[in-house]
């Protein structure tokens, strides 16, 4: 699986805890769940689970201060910061930046998919030797397996990473939806060319 996504939950307690799908988040309860790949995990709360980038700690919704100014993370086809006047930045032109206020609220309910089916966090009800188990899955899935919606389309058709497209494989780098091109990486719905550094 490409953990292209990183998540942070709020736990009981208010702890925030930073996590992928590989940390095994399983419910035990309705409203909350806890990683079974991580000893003495804290208790999060479910309905607290925002998506990040594979970089920074940012997260959707949080609010970051760049010199003078309040930008809001978000999540459209990608991860950018949008200030008030709709001015955007993107992570790889971030250099620095001070976190004024964190999200806990979820905004979307993360679809993962494994050959034809789909599950959801709140679907994952224990691990046993190292496969998930699902309510609504019938047979243990292998989480190398597993690919996560980018939340976004091309011509109608729902994207996930590690699907092929134009002959390359999508994953995300600098909170960009990108494949892989000659010293960078191109960014397939902004159209351009990150560089490597």
């Amino acid at each position: 699986m490409l953990f292209s996504y990183r998540f942070r939950a709020q736990a009981i307690t208010g702890e925030y805890v930073i996590f992928t799908l590989g940390d095994i988040p399983v419910r035990i309860t309705p409203d909350a769940f806890i990683l079974a790949a991580k000893p003495n995990s804290l208790i999060l709360k479910l309905n607290t689970i925002v998506c990040g980038a594979d970089m920074l700690d940012l997260f959707e919704g949080d609010v970051v201060r760049i010199k003078d100014n309040l930008y809001t993370v978000r999540y459209m086809r990608g991860f950018s910061l949008i200030r008030n006047d709709r001015f955007v930045l993107y992570y790889n032109q971030l250099n620095d930046f001070t976190i004024v206020k964190r999200n806990s609220f979820k905004k979307y309910n993360v679809v993962f998919k494994i050959n034809k089916d789909y599950f959801t966090f709140s679907d994952i009800i224990g691990v046993k030797d190292g496969y998930l188990l699902t309510a609504n899955i019938k047979t243990p899935i292998d989480i190398l397996s597993v690919q996560q919606d980018t939340r976004t389309s091309i011509n109608k058709k729902r994207l996930y990473f590690g699907n092929d497209y134009n002959e390359n494989v999508l994953f995300m780098k600098y909170g960009r939806i990108v494949v892989e091109v000659k010293n960078g990486v191109y960014d397939v719905f902004k159209k351009f060319t990150i560089w490597e550094r």
